[in-house]
């Protein structure tokens, strides 16, 4: 089969989807999160993988060795995207509630202490964060109440509609639930910081045990053996690639699996 058939499929699921570019153009956020983005980056590793292993199909194996260690390196690198997209929002969602708790304590009604925190985000805040603020921004200005006003992705933003719904049914003073809301968002950011430089440690020993097999490619090369051409030969290297590969490729996931549990 023609291999520009793969490549056309690609492109066909790289194409957003028509709501998507509606909701874009109509200036919505689209519901796209680092999930949707991993899925597309495994579809797209596939179909290149299976088009070019067409045109090379008598390196399969090498194929696939390197079909797993893209998708793992795309994964990881997604992964760690992802993560420092949610430290930046929990960084910017602390900052905005302090605004807002400032501006209270000034005298200022809920809605107005929003408006003018919105009003002062840090230009590296998230993307879909600023959208998800900028809307409140827009909706608090025409008038409407907070706890209709705000559906967001980021849980420290949709905890202040809930308190403030709380505040609402309770009658409890909001500026003391938002003040509770900051200081916890503080202490777990000073926790996460922590507990990443406890990490670096684990985290390093990892990379060094996933690179030893390269180092031992190189030692073989080193001393006048092939190794390069034994496993890019088919056959048994074939195999011990494919294997290989698989084999680090487990072990860089179950190491990050761990280090990110032990960081929760």
């Amino acid at each position: 089969m023609n291999p520009l058939v793969f490549l056309a499929a690609a492109a066909a699921l790289h194409a957003p989807a028509p709501a998507g570019r509606l909701g874009a153009d109509a200036g919505q956020p689209r519901q796209r999160g680092w999930r949707s983005a991993r899925v597309q980056a495994w579809a797209w590793s596939g179909v290149s993988v299976a088009a070019f292993g067409l045109i090379v199909a008598e390196r399969i194996t090498v194929v696939i060795a390197v079909a797993l260690a893209g998708a793992t390196a795309i994964d990881a690198v997604l992964r760690r995207r992802q993560q420092r997209m949610k430290v930046r929002g929990a960084r910017v969602t602390a900052d905005f509630l302090g605004h807002v708790v400032s501006n209270l304590d000034a005298g200022a009604p809920l809605e107005r202490a929003c408006v003018t925190a919105a009003d002062r985000l840090p230009d590296d805040a998230p993307p879909q964060l600023q959208r998800d603020i900028h809307r409140l921004n827009r909706r608090l200005r025409a008038g409407q109440s907070v706890g209709t006003a705000v559906e967001s992705e980021q849980p420290e933003l949709q905890r202040l509609v809930t308190l403030w719904q709380l505040a609402q049914r309770r009658g409890v003073p909001v500026a003391n639930l938002l003040r509770t809301a900051r200081d916890e968002l503080d202490r777990a950011q000073r926790h996460r910081a922590a507990t990443t430089a406890a990490l670096a440690g684990p985290r390093t020993t990892a990379t060094v045990l996933a690179a030893l097999p390269l180092a031992g490619i190189g030692m073989g090369a080193a001393m006048g053996a092939n190794p390069i051409g034994l496993l890019t030969s088919g056959g048994l290297g074939g195999i011990l690639l494919v294997v290989g590969t698989a084999l680090v490729c487990a072990g860089i996931w179950l190491s990050r699996l761990i280090i990110e549990r032990a960081a929760q």
